[in-house]
């Protein structure tokens, strides 16, 4: 304190009176807005306390009111519940005799269904074999025919080959004096030669002929065959496949 001068002292004693004054009035202002707070909590809790009072009464007003129009909606919506119900008890009594009816039904489309299909099995596989059949036998008397042809051809050409030979003049072999052969033979064997030679390439292409119409034939056969058996088989499963679909529907009804 040595070092505090006296002019200092004094200040921060004026100070502190400042600050003790300060203090005082600050409390003294809380206390007097604590306690004007508290009125006002009182007087809100009396308004609040009123106007609940005059709520009641506001209410019972209008609660008259609006129970005698609720007893009015009430009795029509009474009335109109009445009205449904009955509608209800007739729509759900039809429901139960169109459900037992769909029902009866749907048991006699499945034996339905089960005996066609036991049936169609059968049905199918011997008209499958009857076609297979037929087609077969086609096939042979086609080749049988063919056979035929060919052979009438060919004893066709044997005798047109005989005849030639029978019409070619005789002509002698046997070289002139001057030792040279006769010119009427030279023509004769050339012309021999080329009608040989005819026939036999008629003989050919007629031959070629027959043989690529038995193979058209043959391949035919067997695409007719090979596409009879691809529709049997797609035939089977749309069957299947629709014999399936309506007892997964009749079930389904059953279920429902």
């Amino acid at each position: 304190m040595a070092d505090i001068r006296e002019e200092d002292f004094t200040r921060m004693q004026a100070q502190i009176i400042e600050l003790r004054t300060a203090n005082y009035d600050t409390e003294v202002k809380y206390q007097r807005q604590n306690n004007e707070l508290e009125q006002l909590r009182e007087k809100h809790s009396q308004v609040e306390k009123e106007l609940e009072k005059s709520n009641k009464i506001i209410q019972k007003s209008k609660n008259r009111k609006e129970y005698a129009l609720l007893l009015e909606e009430n009795e029509g919506l009474q009335h109109q519940l009445r009205d449904h119900e009955e509608d209800f008890k007739l729509q759900n009594k039809t429901l139960l005799e169109e459900v037992t009816r769909i029902e009866d039904e749907n048991k006699k489309l499945l034996d339905d269904i089960k005996n066609l299909k036991s049936g169609k099995e059968g049905d199918s596989t011997s008209t499958h074999e009857s076609e297979l059949r037929r087609l077969k036998a086609e096939n042979a008397v086609l080749q049988k025919s063919l056979k035929s042809t060919q052979a009438l051809h060919e004893a066709e050409l044997q005798k047109s080959n005989g005849k030639d030979n029978l019409q070619t003049p005789a002509v002698s072999r046997e070289p002139d004096a001057d030792g040279e052969i006769p010119d009427t033979l030279k023509t004769g064997g050339d012309a021999v030669t080329t009608t040989d030679n005819g026939i036999q390439g008629q003989q050919l292409t007629l031959n070629e002929i027959l043989d690529e119409f038995a193979q058209q034939i043959n391949l035919t056969f067997e695409t007719f065959c090979n596409d009879f058996e691809l529709q049997c088989k797609r035939s089977e499963g749309q069957e299947g496949e629709s014999v399936d679909n309506d007892e997964s529907d009749a079930k389904s009804g059953d279920t429902n």
